[in-house]
């Protein structure tokens, strides 16, 4: 009784640890960045983000440049998932995406309710910053654990 397979002994090696949960050369290879899809992100990225800059500066709003910007940079990080990177756990793959997807829908709308509207800056930040940390925390979850 005191034998145990070697495949016991590495699974309890792997598991046993907290360092195990360290991001390792395996977790990176799960997941592929694809380039062209990106590149057509960042153009669609910098689209939505000028039309944000553009409603906010028809109402003569000082902030207008703090929400193309933002809404550039909240969009890339919300659709970046949906569009630009694939998991090879089928699973993972799809909930990244459905997740990614409806919090891009809730981005879009957030920023360009905040542009149309009036931006009120203090509220502009609190609330896209919220959206993204949610978003990024989820992925996290989703991918890493």
């Amino acid at each position: 009784m005191g034998a145990r397979p070697d495949s016991m002994e590495a699974h309890r090696a792997n598991t046993s640890h907290p360092e195990s949960r360290c991001i390792n050369s395996s977790t990176t290879k799960r997941m592929k960045i694809s380039v062209f899809p990106t590149i057509l992100l960042i153009i669609v990225t910098v689209a939505v983000g000028y039309l944000a800059y553009d409603m906010a500066h028809t109402h003569s709003d000082p902030n207008d440049i703090i929400v193309g910007v933002g809404t550039g940079i909240s969009i890339l990080l919300t659709l970046g998932c949906v569009i630009g990177i694939s998991l090879k756990d089928s699973r993972m793959n799809i909930n990244m995406k459905a997740w990614s997807g409806v919090a891009c829908i809730v981005v879009i709308v957030t920023n360009l309710l905040f542009a149309g509207f009036g931006v009120l800056m203090p509220y502009y930040l609190i609330v896209i910053s919220l959206l993204l940390v949610i978003h990024l925390w989820v992925i996290y979850k989703l991918v890493l654990e």
